[in-house]
């Protein structure tokens, strides 16, 4: 059993419509609740730092997807701070599972994201942490899958590139690479 189940974001239309690969997660997230691997999931996205503001965030409108569901409200944490798949990790980690002292997690991500899910799960949350991972179904054709998966596999090469020599766990050397780096957390307030 797992401390939570975590729900990266995955886009949100400017409406605040939630497209159907975060759908897919979140459905996957809430079988798993109801089938008791753990007692909270944290639903994690404010919306993606290139796009359009939308009318609420990615963790907003999976919460309430979640919540059509059966998932009662307070067994459901948002995380609405991140924007991008980094700052979902980050974040997460340090407002919510370092709050809460979780160490065993689940984590919920689309088959053409996991490689690099897995990838910054390591590096962001490091040895002390037990993580397991689940993939939701698949709910893109075949063309989108295969653009998607080219991006990500580009996504990937960059992200090795930038956080290779990060060690896992680190989160100041981490938050020192967003804020000096990051077009998304460049000059945000210090935290840590």
């Amino acid at each position: 059993m797992s401390d939570a189940i975590i729900v990266l974001g995955r886009g949100i239309a400017k409406d605040g419509t939630l497209p159907p690969d975060p759908k897919a997660r979140v459905k996957k997230a809430v079988e798993l609740f109801n089938s008791g691997e753990a007692p909270m999931i944290v639903m994690s996205g404010a919306w993606t730092y290139h796009n359009d503001t939308p009318v609420r965030s990615e963790a907003e409108a999976m919460k309430e997807y979640a919540q059509s569901l059966g998932v009662a409200s307070d067994k459901i944490i948002e995380e609405s701070e991140s924007k991008d798949t980094i700052g979902n990790i980050y974040f997460t980690k340090k407002n919510i599972c370092e709050r809460h002292n979780w160490h065993t997690l689940t984590i919920v991500a689309s088959e053409e994201h996991m490689p690099r899910v897995k990838y910054l799960f390591h590096k962001i949350f490091g040895p002390e942490y037990s993580l397991h991972y689940i993939l939701s179904e698949r709910v893109i054709g075949d063309e989108d899958y295969a653009r998607e998966l080219t991006h990500e596999q580009h996504s990937m090469k960059l992200t090795e590139r930038w956080l290779g020599d990060l060690t896992p766990g680190d989160d100041k050397s981490l938050w020192n690479l967003l804020v000096t780096h990051h077009p998304a957390y460049k000059d945000s307030p210090t935290r840590l």
